[in-house]
């Protein structure tokens, strides 16, 4: 055996070390690099990471079967749903199924998935039965953005476009069941605007 073709199979096994370690450290990252950094032929439709934003309020990208239009809502066939009943919906109270609200829509997150993250004792719990737009807007689980629920008055352009982002993750993820009685939708419909 020649020095070169030691020195070849040495070179190639440290490169797909490398490479497999860069595409294990990209696939399974926080910030959605998989698609920024490298192309996985085959994984994309399995990434876990399927959300549009991160949870550093970066915007990722959509990639492989997870990119899609839009989804926009028919709001004139949802049902008006006051704050009382909503609050029924925490999952807190047997027959009545998880939901929130953002923005005013009121979605049904009892899925399995809703359940991991909304259900009573999980992370997300508090935003089960309300609608606290102002705290997922900001992915923030602060006290005081919680308590200000659906304010988000002060917010400034790129928090409204991170609002935006944010209700359409949720209208891609969850189904819309209802409005929140004397929303700005609900107003919308009354009006014809």
């Amino acid at each position: 055996m020649t020095i070169f073709t030691t020195c070849k199979k040495r070179n190639l096994y440290i490169s797909s070390v490398f490479f497999a370690i860069i595409a294990i450290a990209a696939y399974f990252s926080p910030d959605h690099l998989c698609p920024a950094l490298i192309h996985i032929p085959g994984l994309t439709d399995y990434c876990p990471y399927t959300d549009a934003t991160s949870f550093t309020g970066k915007r990722k990208l959509v990639w492989g079967s997870q990119a899609t239009e839009q989804k926009t809502i028919n709001y004139g066939i949802l049902p008006q749903i006051t704050e009382a009943e909503l609050k029924l919906h925490n999952g807190e109270h047997d027959g009545f199924p998880l939901r929130l609200a953002i923005d005013d829509i009121v979605l049904d997150i009892d899925t399995t998935e809703g359940r991991r993250f909304y259900a009573e004792g999980k992370s997300y719990h508090m935003f089960a039965g309300g609608d606290y737009t102002r705290a997922l807007a900001l992915g923030s689980l602060d006290e005081k953005d919680i308590e200000r629920g659906k304010d988000v008055s002060d917010f400034n352009i790129k928090q409204q476009q991170e609002l935006m982002n944010r209700i359409q993750f949720y209208l891609e993820k969850y189904v819309a069941v209802g409005l929140m009685q004397g929303s700005k939708h609900a107003s919308e419909l009354k009006t014809g605007t």
